[in-house]
């Protein structure tokens, strides 16, 4: 059987608003009944992973000056960094009761991966991140629950007390604004080459309308789309159609440049939408707003 500090994170999290659907992920009922179902799934997960002993501290996760690992996954385990391991002897103080609720939110994010079925894309990304700022809300307002470490009624309340539970709430807050924002994507990828190197330009046309559509991206995100797409433009006009739109959705010349894009890669990626009046004069309309030329 696993460690009874796990018990309590896995307990924490499927009592919470979040874990008990309390709390709203927003969108259409759709989404919410979907995500809902995926936080069920997780839950389960986590009692799968801590029956078979497969949830561990693990010195491997990097904590130091240069890089914080708080948690990692796969199919036959679950590690969380042992640098936030409560003292279960004072396990009822707020320090340690800080510290498992960093726990459990870590275990949160890992559990939506394992519930997704590991598949490591951006969509998966993005939606781990979602769950795990819903939850972030309910854990910085305080949780209380019975404790199988303590046998006692706990609090676990993620709070700046020490060092590593400052850490993780900077961390954290930092996420949860642009979560608020409907810009968790866009964290990601500034924040991760590794997730810009899975933008494929069929997944930008898809979540194309996702997180608030492309006027809520930011400029550098805009950026990273069109240079994905770019390339790839003279394989179908939808490629070439949502550059155009991206370019639509930027409001002026100092965004243009926060995006970092080659005009020239653009205008010959454009040249196949060249096509009709309407285009064409769409495309003008952008080079005026924008100051740039793309050959129209």
């Amino acid at each position: 059987m696993g460690d009874d500090v796990f018990y309590d994170a896995i307990n924490v999290f499927k009592y919470s608003p979040t874990g008990t659907g309390g709390r709203s992920p927003g969108g259409d009922p759709g989404y919410q009944a979907t995500m809902s179902a995926l936080i069920r799934t997780a839950i389960d997960k986590l009692w799968n992973y801590l029956t078979r002993d497969q949830i561990k501290f693990n010195k491997v996760l990097p904590w130091d000056a240069h890089s914080v690992e708080l948690g990692a996954s796969d199919e036959s385990s679950l590690w969380v960094n042992p640098e936030l391991a409560p003292d279960k002897v004072m396990f009822s103080t707020p320090l340690n009761q800080s510290r498992l609720a960093a726990i459990s939110l870590t275990m949160a994010h890992e559990a939506i991966h394992a519930a997704s079925g590991f598949k490591m894309d951006l969509t998966e990304e993005v939606v781990c991140r979602v769950v795990e700022m819903l939850y972030l809300q309910d854990l910085t307002q305080g949780l209380r629950y019975t404790s199988k470490v303590a046998g006692a009624a706990c609090f676990a309340h993620l709070m700046a007390i020490d060092s590593k539970t400052t850490f993780v709430v900077s961390q954290h807050t930092t996420q949860l604004a642009w979560f608020q924002a409907g810009q968790v994507v866009d964290f990601v990828l500034l924040n991760s080459k590794r997730y810009r190197g899975m933008l494929t330009p069929d997944w930008i046309l898809k979540s194309k309308t996702w997180w608030g559509g492309l006027r809520n991206r930011k400029p550098e995100t805009k950026g990273f789309y069109l240079n994905a797409l770019a390339p790839k433009a003279h394989r179908t006009l939808a490629y070439s159609s949502t550059i155009l739109e991206i370019l639509e959705s930027m409001a002026n010349n100092a965004e243009w440049l926060l995006a970092g894009v080659d005009q020239k890669d653009l205008k010959l990626a454009l040249s196949a939408a060249l096509y009709s009046n309407q285009t064409i004069e769409r495309i003008k309309a952008v080079q005026t707003k924008l100051g740039i030329k793309l050959g129209a």
